[in-house]
């Protein structure tokens, strides 16, 4: 169980870590939790639709503390992989998505455009 929920934890924060700075978690690598992971975006209002579009793929309860902010994955034991792997594509997505960013400087970018072309 503790090896999964590492596992789990690493798919997020490394999903953070690729992202160039769009994602940002406040904690500092050694007193970071493996079943609560916050972070942050740019701005408040990236947040808000980073949130909706999490919602919109079932994706619920991700709202950081009301007093914080920002965007937290609780992902306890009962949080099977393949919702963190929902998570961290949204995340993908939105990273290659977002026009506050130039996209194509990633490799997960490209990886989602070929993946995702019309």
């Amino acid at each position: 169980m503790e090896k999964r929920n590492q596992q789990k934890a690493a798919m997020i924060y490394d999903a953070i870590a690729a992202s160039d700075g769009f994602y940002k978690c406040p904690v500092a690598p050694d007193v970071r939790s493996l079943m609560n992971i916050p972070f942050t975006m740019a701005t408040p209002e990236l947040e808000k639709a980073f949130l909706k579009i999490c919602e919109q793929r079932g994706l619920v309860q991700l709202k950081g503390h009301r007093s914080v902010g920002g965007i937290r994955a609780s992902v306890y034991n009962a949080m099977p992989t393949e919702g963190v792997e929902a998570l961290v594509a949204v995340m993908k997505a939105c990273a290659c998505l977002c026009p506050a960013i130039k996209a194509h400087t990633y490799a997960h970018c490209q990886e989602f455009h070929a993946a995702h072309k019309a």
